[in-house]
């Protein structure tokens, strides 16, 4: 797992505390992303690396269900296959 500093999150310009790395992991990713569809493979990829947990699909909708309390429902979207971050889900 890649490590990161410090994230900033702010929702209607409040800051927000982010806990658990793989939940500030996937909320960089997504952020990364800049609106464009990210694949539950590569996101399973990108937070487990070379072993995924077996039930790695069901953990990913748990990591995506514990941002979308943090930054609103509507920030992330599944689809095709994958998760989408609205454009309000954004890296400087």
């Amino acid at each position: 797992m890649t490590v990161l500093g410090p994230v900033r999150v702010h929702v209607d310009g409040s800051p927000v505390g982010i806990s658990g790395a793989r939940v500030r992991l996937l909320l960089a990713r997504l952020a990364v992303a800049r609106g464009r569809l990210v694949p539950s493979e590569v996101l399973i990829d990108d937070l487990w690396g070379a072993d995924p947990l077996a039930d790695a699909t069901n953990a990913l909708q748990a990591l995506v269900s514990r941002v979308r309390k943090i930054v609103g429902a509507a920030a992330v979207e599944l689809t095709g296959g994958g998760y989408r971050p609205s454009a309000d889900v954004d890296a400087p």
